[in-house]
């Protein structure tokens, strides 16, 4: 690759990151409970934090380990753990153009394509703040670059590098997991079948004997999964996850209607969808330059058509093949664990220039400058919107979360759930978890309610039992019980829930910003029952005690 492809691509990764430093509190639904997660493994032993008390740790049950333990010792080094998943969200941004290069120099196309990547890393599961599996995405990537070189000249030192890329894929995300060994497991098959020198049958015979043996450096991480499938969470029965252990899918069709709005619909305005379609459109014209191939001795990523690749050494198509089944095979939930496959969108996208011979030339490079630009575009416009999220919606929120003292118990209510910028999800349901992050504590609703998060609640001091997942429907909240175990309560929305006075614990505002606000119980204040049952706070106490029979 030229120089000034290089820094093209130097220039891509830097801008695919640097919307994550332009907003204090990024709206990204999940990202405050994987934070506070880092902080609670940090602070664990500090009495002040009251963390032993409401908590335990599972990490040794967890699947999810890797990320929040990283970021909980960077925490130790820079101070916060909101910083430490900063830098580490964002070395995980500029990983994704150059473990898409490594791949495609594995593979032997042209490394130029890289910028793909760099348009990829703004996607919906990032938004929603699924952020081991955004982290699994390059690691995936760089892992088949890895097997593909295995595979072709195995050694010792690569089967144990292998084994323990394999084994923190692992600990990073189940879905990236189970595609990279799919798709490792295909790649292997298929180059030990190509280069077989007999006819078709008998060489796919001969890889499928010798794949065992060829897999030997996946067994570590596989001995993992079966621990975890005995011991781990899932082991506990998937039925504690809440739900029961149902699986259920969605029709195709509806899956091709998800794909977009997976892989590149994220926000409100249509820049983003603009973007997308200006990345495919230059997708199509390098697919349709598809011409001559290159000499035999031409070298990987020069722009010729494929590189060097031998005779039965092409696998290229291999990973998107896996990715785009496992888009269509894979169940939409399990139990709680929902959106499994329609979250593969991001491989499916990443895997797509591999399928591209793009030849040499000013419309090839016109085709791939059109995808850079694409991908700075995208992350332009993902800094002017999560900016305008930030002035629009959330005000001075730092300055309530931190008037919480430390140790104290809060409870989030968003009455008002969606965002004038953000695209389907409710992106800052979860911010009292800041909390948490910053003060110790209790924080809910969280994650912890459920069994396959590493941080869980200690069963005698749980918040009061409810739904999963209830805070999307804050109307459910009753003072009586909930309001008994809470010190705070913030809020989101025109809807006081104090203001009839409802039967139990009494609250003050405290403090107020935009449409947030933030409650303080009243210690050795209650308030009396009422004539009727509380309808919850969406209900008003008088429309209650109308529509109440006569005595």
């Amino acid at each position: 690759m030229s120089r000034a492809w290089t820094w093209a691509l130097r220039a891509c990764a830097i801008a695919a990151v640097a919307p994550l430093w332009c907003v204090h509190l990024p709206p990204f639904s999940d990202l405050p409970e994987q934070v506070a997660v880092m902080a609670t493994i940090r602070h664990w032993w500090e009495p002040a934090w009251r963390l032993q008390e409401h908590y335990t740790l599972e990490i040794t049950k967890s699947q999810y380990l890797l990320y929040h333990l990283a970021g909980a010792l960077l925490s130790v080094v820079v101070g916060s753990a909101e910083l430490a998943n900063r830098l580490i969200l964002s070395a995980v941004g500029v990983a994704y153009p150059y473990a898409l290069r490594a791949l495609l120099r594995a593979a032997k196309r042209d490394e130029r394509l890289a910028l793909f990547g760099a348009a990829v890393f703004w996607s919906r599961p990032l938004v929603i703040g699924f952020l081991p599996y955004v982290a699994s995405v390059p690691a995936v990537a760089w892992g088949l670059a890895m097997t593909m070189e295995h595979a072709r000249a195995p050694s010792r030192r690569s089967a144990v590098r292998l084994g323990a890329l394999a084994t923190a894929l692992f600990y990073l995300h189940a879905n990236g997991y189970v595609l990279f060994l799919v798709a490792s497991t295909a790649v292997t098959f298929e180059i030990a079948r190509q280069r077989a020198a007999v006819d078709r049958a008998a060489a796919a015979l001969f890889a499928l004997r010798g794949l065992p043996r060829r897999m030997l450096w996946i067994a570590p991480s596989l001995a993992l999964a079966a621990a975890w499938s005995a011991f781990g969470s899932l082991g506990r029965g998937g039925a504690a996850l809440h739900g029961g252990a149902d699986v259920s899918y969605i029709p195709n069709a509806e899956l091709l209607r998800e794909f977009p709005q997976w892989a590149h619909d994220i926000w409100l305005s249509h820049v983003d969808e603009w973007c997308a379609a200006g990345l495919w459109a230059a997708f199509a014209a390098l697919v349709l330059q598809r011409g001559a191939k290159a000499p035999a001795d031409a070298a990987p990523g020069d722009g010729a058509p494929g590189g060097g690749a031998a005779r039965g050494d092409d696998v290229s198509w291999v990973p998107f093949a896996c990715a785009l089944v496992a888009y269509f095979a894979l169940p939409y939930r399990v139990a709680a664990g929902g959106m499994l496959n329609v979250r593969i969108a991001v491989f499916v996208v990443l895997f797509a220039p591999l399928l591209v011979r793009p030849m040499r030339g000013l419309r090839t490079s016109l085709a791939l400058g059109a995808i850079g630009a694409c991908a700075l575009v995208t992350a332009a416009n993902a800094a002017v919107e999560m900016r305008g999220a930030e002035r629009d919606e959330l005000g001075d929120l730092d300055r309530l979360v931190d008037r919480i003292p430390e140790g104290a118990r809060v409870l989030t209510l968003t009455f008002h759930v969606t965002s004038s910028h953000v695209h389907f999800v409710a992106p800052y349901t979860f911010v009292g978890a800041y909390h948490r992050a910053r003060a110790g504590g209790v924080s809910s609703y969280s994650f912890s309610d459920l069994v396959h998060w590493p941080v869980r609640y200690r069963p005698p001091a749980a918040p009061p039992p409810k739904r999963p997942f209830w805070t999307f429907d804050s109307c459910e909240y009753r003072n009586a019980t909930d309001g008994a175990y809470f010190d705070y309560v913030l809020t989101r929305g025109n809807v006081d829930p104090f203001r009839d006075e409802p039967p139990g614990p009494r609250w003050q505002r405290v403090d107020a910003t935009h449409d947030w606000a933030l409650f303080a119980k009243l210690p050795g204040a209650t308030s009396p029952a009422w004539t009727v049952d509380d309808g919850g706070p969406c209900e008003s106490r008088r429309s209650l005690e109308r529509a109440a029979p006569a005595p």
